[in-house]
């Protein structure tokens, strides 16, 4: 493994996306029926928030009443609960600053955007450890 390879050599960039104006409805359809769990807030390919599925699961802790459900889910907007002040990356930045951001903060995300803020990508904990485990596997292979 390459640590100081850039962190586009491990990103996702087939990204599912919301604007910040998207409902509790939109988000909803979204996170039952992918599988994913860090949603990009973008606007205009800007990128202005995330929301992770942690982030969804307290706003639908706060409604406990059905009836208020029914009504927020088409009024609150992405833009109320997401997170906009994100940690990010370059997508020249090198793998070994995303793990040392993951080691030092409580996040498993991290959007890639490019020069002018626009998300070109997302990498999480997960793909550094796909990552780890191919290089694991590899290095058993030649033992």
């Amino acid at each position: 493994m390459n640590l100081l390879a850039p962190i586009s050599s491990i990103m996702t960039t087939d990204l599912m996306t919301v604007s910040p104006e998207d409902t509790l409805q939109t988000i909803q359809e979204i996170f039952d029926t992918t599988q994913i769990n860090h949603l990009p807030v973008v606007s205009k390919r800007k990128l202005v928030g995330l929301i992770s599925s942690k982030d969804f699961q307290r706003q639908l802790g706060k409604r406990n009443d059905s009836r208020q459900w029914h009504y927020e889910k088409d009024h609150i907007r992405a833009k109320d609960f997401m997170t906009s002040k994100l940690a990010k990356l370059n997508e020249y930045d090198r793998l070994d600053l995303a793990i040392d951001l993951f080691k030092r903060n409580r996040f498993h995300s991290l959007p890639v955007v490019d020069s002018q803020d626009n998300l070109v990508g997302i990498v999480t904990t997960h793909d550094v450890i796909v990552l780890l485990s191919e290089a694991t596997t590899l290095t058993r292979e030649y033992a």
